[in-house]
């Protein structure tokens, strides 16, 4: 993804470095995310899971967007994988010709 290009859902290192730039000159996440022009809830939410502990509460954006990128490639499992109780309801319903939505729905019901 170009670094330049505003995303609405993931925020690009040129962003990370500037947070981190705000936060040392003392700026609030509210200040901050108006100056990006994103909701406080992003910078906010950015901070906490990019912030460690031993981090010593300064915001690196090189980290961050290092940890972001793991978080990203983490290779992640569907449920019904797993599970095969789950897996041959889901595919009973399949063979009903249920849509995904209505499976989904049903799931949740259980």
């Amino acid at each position: 993804m170009s670094e330049t290009v505003h995303s609405g859902r993931y925020l690009s290192s040129l962003e990370r470095k500037r947070i981190a730039t705000l936060r040392e000159r003392g700026l609030g996440i509210r200040e901050i995310a108006e100056l990006l022009d994103r909701s406080p809830s992003t910078i906010s939410r950015e901070l906490r899971r990019n912030m460690l502990e031993h981090d010593k509460g300064l915001y690196d954006a090189d980290l961050a967007h290092h940890r972001s990128r793991q978080r990203a490639e983490r290779p992640r499992r569907p449920n019904w994988r797993l599970d095969a109780e789950l897996r041959n309801e889901v595919q009973a319903r399949l063979n009903l010709e249920w849509s995904p939505e209505q499976i989904a729905a049903h799931l949740r019901t259980l």
